[in-house]
């Protein structure tokens, strides 16, 4: 954790959301390290059996000042609003199943994540992002202001399938496919083979806010800050 603090600081950013969280039950701590001036605040939500699963939002100590309330939905689903002078923002972290998870489990996450997104008050700008294992595929047909035109080429699976239904449904617009980059500057993650490389993690904003949106893409050389076969997604928001 002190190391992704470090990154937070490197590169300025203000929240950061997690996966695999692995931590029991819920809470919040303080992260220090000695090169930070400033320490960091973890949020988090797990599980209260096994180490496993959980989700969690790093803050930056100008973001925990913001911080307006959070609520930890379950292990795969957290939730935090922030209030600035400029903007109302809530976002949400979440871990969804992956394809060989039991129906049952798919239709919980989204179901608690629909819920979820309609409680956001009306006016804040949304952002939900997090690993939703899902390939969107390239077809745009009826997804024009859903999914844009910088896809992975990766068929769509049915993963993908329910997160543009989840779009759609909820006016969010997929920001990773909206910006022209290097594959090894949009694929998020890479296969234990080493060579596959896939786009699994997005960052999903309310289309009222998309033009406030400058740039979503991974930053590689972040890598030596975190042990992961996920890169490290940034966003930029004016």
């Amino acid at each position: 954790l002190s190391l992704l603090a470090q990154t937070l600081d490197k590169y300025n950013i203000s929240v950061c959301g997690l996966t695999e969280v692995r931590r029991l039950n819920s809470g919040s701590v303080i992260v220090a390290h000695p090169d930070l001036i400033h320490p960091s605040t973890l949020l988090w939500s797990g599980r209260s059996d096994v180490h496993h699963h959980g989700v969690g939002l790093l803050l930056s100590s100008h973001a925990k000042k913001c911080l307006s309330d959070w609520s930890p939905i379950s292990p795969r689903v957290i939730r935090a609003r922030f209030i600035t002078p400029k903007a109302r923002l809530t976002i949400i972290c979440i871990y969804a199943p992956t394809l060989a998870s039991p129906q049952q489990d798919h239709d919980d996450f989204y179901d608690t994540l629909d819920a979820e997104i309609a409680r956001i008050p009306a006016h804040d700008m949304s952002i939900v992002l997090g690993d939703f294992n899902a390939h969107t595929g390239t077809a745009r047909d009826s997804f024009e202001t859903v999914l844009g035109p910088f896809c992975h080429p990766s068929p769509r699976n049915e993963s993908g399938r329910r997160l543009l239904d989840l779009c759609q449904r909820n006016r969010l617009v997929i920001t990773n496919t909206f910006f022209r980059h290097r594959p090894i500057h949009r694929d998020t993650y890479t296969a234990p083979d080493g060579h596959h490389r896939q786009l699994l993690d997005y960052i999903l904003v309310n289309k009222r806010f998309r033009s406030s949106v400058l740039d979503t893409r991974v930053r590689r050389n972040a890598r030596s800050f975190i042990d992961s076969d996920h890169e490290l997604v940034m966003c930029k928001v004016r």
